[in-house]
């Protein structure tokens, strides 16, 4: 706002004072004349000496007010200036601190949100575990049966081979009854494809157990810390996640650390399930490769994520792990999931850094101090 420069305009006052010293000055010529006529020659002198000088005297004091009047009004309105900008900056800095304070106040919902599903999904997958459970042991139980119906069958193929011909007459009916059964069915075949689909319906059980696990993992209101293999936290999380991943790459893992940790599992978990969700979605529609290594340096643990999406742009990456940063499009990130991450490794005792080139993909590290190897 450029400053306004300030021109005095004449007012009535001003008119009327400048009369008044008109109206003096005449007075004192009239008395100088007077003098000089009829009082003293000697006396006009002074009375022509102090006109001016009271003219000049009086144009002065007058001046000097409205001279340091104008020199006020400069600095007030240099004052006003100033207060304007800071009003200016003060307002920009409330509406950023009433868009955080709303971005915290949907986080926080979010949050809550989510505690709610935690505890849900903690009850259905106690629910889930149940019949998991006894269809499991079911499982076994029945392919136990099939391994005695096959020995049964065996049996009674021999049986059969063995029979004289007065005995076969003599068991004809049962034996053209049984024929014709093997000629229906190929009893070697239907045993083996029983054993085969027992044996892919305990893998289905065992998978959705893993998953029940994980999830109760997940969910886990403890917040104590334990001493675990940092490998069986990123196999806890590779089961939840899974299904959002395996659509848009493929998985390599190299898990070779054998160091425990101590460390909050749930809160753990829920930095891998950023990461690995973040790389799923920056590979989308590119069949990327999401590769998970672990491994042992002196007395730490180093987990490195790596995916070959998108990238991070250079002048990004050193807000990567600030307050509601994001670069997804508004309404689909909080911009908290990496903040809460580095809150999370540095509690921990640990250090998370993250490279990034456009185009060939980002690599998340993090180093965990190691208890000691099992």
């Amino acid at each position: 706002m450029p400053e306004q420069k300030s021109v005095r305009q004449p007012n009535n006052d001003f008119n009327t004072k400048r009369k008044l010293m008109s109206l003096v000055v005449v007075f004192i010529l009239f008395l100088a004349a007077f003098s000089f006529l009829f009082v003293n020659e000697q006396i006009w002198l002074v009375f022509f000496v102090v006109a001016p000088a009271s003219v000049l005297v009086i144009s002065i004091a007058y001046h000097l007010p409205q001279t340091s009047s104008a020199a006020r009004t400069r600095t007030l309105q240099s004052k006003v200036i100033t207060l304007e900008n800071e009003v200016i900056t003060l307002r920009k800095q409330i509406k950023t601190m009433e868009d955080n304070l709303l971005q915290t106040k949907e986080s926080l919902a979010q949050t809550e949100k989510m505690a709610s599903l935690g505890q849900l999904s903690a009850g259905v997958a106690h629910e889930i575990n149940n019949p998991v459970g006894f269809m499991m042991s079911n499982m076994c139980t029945l392919k136990e049966y099939t391994y005695f119906l096959d020995q049964l069958c065996k049996h009674l193929l021999e049986l059969m081979s063995g029979l004289t011909k007065q005995e076969k007459l003599k068991h004809e009916e049962v034996i053209e009854k049984i024929e014709n059964t093997l000629k229906i069915e190929d009893l070697d075949f239907v045993l083996s494809d029983a054993n085969a689909l027992i044996d892919e319906s305990l893998t289905g059980c065992t998978r959705i157990k893993g998953i029940t696990n994980s999830l109760k993992g997940f969910v886990r209101e403890s917040q104590d810390e334990q001493e675990l293999l940092v490998n069986d936290l990123i196999e806890e999380t590779l089961n939840i996640v899974w299904n959002q991943i395996k659509y848009s790459c493929t998985l390599e893992k190299h898990l070779n650390s054998q160091a425990l940790v101590k460390l909050v599992p749930s809160s753990f978990n829920q930095v891998l399930l950023n990461i690995m969700v973040n790389a799923s979605h920056a590979m989308e529609g590119l069949n990327g490769v999401l590769t998970v290594r672990t491994y042992d340096i002196e007395d730490s643990v180093q987990i490195e994520i790596a995916d070959t999406g998108v990238g991070i742009e250079k002048r990004n990456l050193n807000k990567i792990f600030e307050p509601f940063f994001t670069t997804k499009p508004v309404g689909q990130g909080t911009g908290l999931g990496m903040s809460i991450s580095y809150e999370i490794v540095t509690a921990a005792g640990g250090t998370i850094t993250v490279s990034s080139e456009v185009g060939e993909g980002t690599c998340f590290k993090i180093r965990l101090p190691a208890l000691k190897e099992i």
